[in-house]
């Protein structure tokens, strides 16, 4: 015996023709958190070039490179009134300036065209390598490399956050830099027969 199977299509036309026989358990902060907080519009375009190159000096393995990247971002983020404007068009608010119902959340957050921010930048990440066989198993290795890490896209994109209590505006920025570092190694491993290594 099969078990029977919900007709969604029926469901939804009871929901349209009869929307007095549901109950909504999403509440304004579940409604904010879905279409203001979560909701981002974040590009991110990221341009390359890489050129390497091979020598040996001696006894000496040289490798040598330099990357070039240039990075643009653009966001799309909610332009939000302030509590006080939000209290004077006649919506509640909580301790923090946030419209505590859906329509004043729809009027705080959503009633005024987004804003459009831009970034750029762009930078070379050189790189080099050495290795030196000591012994037929035995080897010696240097390197440099200047490498990049990005800001995650959550600070980058999102929705502005303003306490008018505290006067203090949360803002992403997606004109944000990278973390830059300079990274340096060395190590001497000996290959063991027929398989494995030790450094």
């Amino acid at each position: 015996k099969m078990l029977p199977v919900v007709d969604r299509n029926a469901i939804a036309t009871l929901i349209r023709q009869h929307p007095e026989e549901f109950v909504s358990v999403v509440t304004p902060a579940d409604y904010y958190n879905s279409v203001v907080a979560n909701d981002r519009h974040m590009q991110e375009e990221v341009d390359a070039a890489y050129g390497m190159a091979n020598t040996r000096v001696g006894p000496v393995q040289f490798q040598g490179g330099v990357r070039w990247e240039r990075t643009v971002t653009e966001s799309r983020e909610v332009n939000p009134r302030s509590a006080a404007a939000v209290k004077a068009a006649g919506y509640p608010v909580d301790a923090t300036g946030r419209a505590t119902t859906f329509a004043g959340v729809d009027y705080q957050f959503l009633s005024q065209p987004r804003t459009t921010r831009r970034g750029t930048y762009d930078y070379f990440f050189p790189s080099v390598s050495a290795k030196y066989n000591i012994l037929p198993n035995l080897t010696a290795q240097a390197g440099y490399s200047y490498t990049i890490s990005r800001p995650p896209l959550t600070a980058l994109s999102g929705s502005w956050v303003i306490n008018d209590t505290t006067q203090v505006i949360s803002a992403p920025n997606p004109a944000l830099k990278p973390e830059l570092s300079n990274n340096s190694m060395a190590r001497i491993a000996y290959y063991f027969e027929p398989v494995g290594q030790r450094s």
